[in-house]
């Protein structure tokens, strides 16, 4: 009725490092657990979330923020004129 269906899996993932298969059967663990308490989830507050912001921010209070610099912007006033599709991708020689 709403287009959804339902599958089972096909392929399971091994992890070489451990060697052994990971995901099936027990998910993926998270990097941080975090405990879901009912009365803040009732009260609007998402712990998983609120923690997440945290862990972000002290990242960025670890070290400045770059900022990215702008490439030149291309010149199409070449001989031949702008790229086109034919030669957008071709080797100059």
């Amino acid at each position: 009725m709403d287009g959804g269906f339902v599958s089972s899996p096909s392929s399971a993932v091994w992890d070489p490092s451990q060697s052994k298969w990971i995901a099936e059967n027990v998910g993926i663990e998270p990097d941080v657990e975090i405990e879901h308490d009912p009365e803040a989830v009732r009260q609007g507050k998402d712990p998983q979330l609120e923690k997440a912001v945290e862990i972000v921010m002290a990242e960025l209070a670890k070290g400045p923020r770059t900022e990215p610099k702008r490439p030149a912007f291309p010149n199409y006033q070449r001989p031949g004129g702008p790229p086109t599709g034919e030669t957008a991708n071709a080797v100059r020689k």
